[in-house]
């Protein structure tokens, strides 16, 4: 594991939050993330930066240097790739506040974002904070689907007898019950839904789940018709591992059932990208089944 601190300002003693971004290969998006947040978050606020470089093959120290002047950044470098779950239980592993605050690299943290979540910490404590998340305005057709499909999920989940779901790029929770719950799950080859299967962890230990509406970050990135293709494919698999692992403690793996679900997401998709979200949904679907299928497959054989 390669540590390297990217600022001249003094570490912050025992920061009240660690904000953990993930990133591979993508130093454009990580610039445009950390200047968002140097913007969004007052001087006065006591947090730290962690960026965990998966084994990217672009050097991100150039990208850092630019915004190191308003943030204590520690970059951390894998020395092989595990993916998002890996990556963020290497950043939770070497944070010192008492929260941690996770993002995406392709996230835009808006204004007061880490005081935010800061703050409903405080006011539940030892819960998981949930943030909001908003698709940008100029973002791909491809993008505005797949988020008005997540971002369904969530509406969902909070309002029906589900596990509740809160998104890895903009979601909160306590350092000491993160580690006693043994971080994310999954890996780059074994992707398991980090979020969902976290959440969901966390809700049969008894441990609640709040959302704080004003933590919100904006969401873009480039996603053209295969990336859109294989994210649902990659959900597909993620959800198969995490059916059997509800199967295993006992619960229902069917989390959304009913036709209202299905015709709820597509007034959701067209909402958000007009008649274009209607047949996209309908992929979508069949990606993620395809997905499933195949994991379920060579799982058995």
């Amino acid at each position: 594991m390669i540590v390297d601190r990217r600022t001249d300002r003094p570490p912050v003693q025992a920061p009240d939050v660690s904000v953990i971004i993930p990133t591979r290969n993508r130093p454009q998006w990580l610039g445009r993330c950390l200047t968002a947040l140097a913007d969004a978050t007052a001087p006065s606020t006591s947090v730290e930066v962690i960026v965990v470089d998966d084994a990217g093959e672009h050097p991100l120290a150039p990208v850092l240097d630019r915004v190191s002047d308003g943030l204590d950044i520690t970059l951390l470098r894998r020395p092989s790739s595990g993916g998002a779950s890996l990556a963020c239980n290497t950043g939770a592993s070497f944070a010192r506040g008492e929260v941690l605050a996770f993002t995406s690299a392709d996230c835009a943290p808006q204004r007061g974002w880490v005081e935010a979540l800061n703050l409903a910490a405080t006011q539940y404590p030892g819960s998981l904070i949930a943030g909001r998340t908003e698709t940008a305005k100029t973002a791909h057709r491809w993008v505005l689907v797949s988020d008005a499909i997540t971002q369904h999920l969530q509406r969902w989940s909070a309002v029906h007898n589900v596990p509740p779901f809160a998104p890895i790029h903009n979601m909160a929770l306590p350092r000491r019950r993160f580690e006693a719950i043994g971080g994310f799950a999954g890996t780059a080859d074994t992707p398991r839904g980090e979020d969902r299967d976290l959440v969901a962890r966390w809700a049969e230990k008894g441990w609640e789940t709040a959302v704080a509406e004003q933590a919100l970050v904006v969401h873009d990135r480039d996603l053209s018709y295969r990336d859109f293709l294989r994210q649902h494919h990659r959900y597909g698999r993620a959800s198969f591992h995490f059916s059997e692992q509800l199967r295993r403690r006992q619960q229902d793996p069917r989390l959304f059932k009913g036709i209202w679900f299905y015709l709820v997401m597509l007034y959701r998709a067209y909402r958000a990208a007009g008649w274009l979200g209607l047949p996209a949904v309908a992929v979508a679907q069949i990606a993620t089944a395809v997905g499933y299928l195949r994991e379920r497959v060579s799982q058995r054989t």
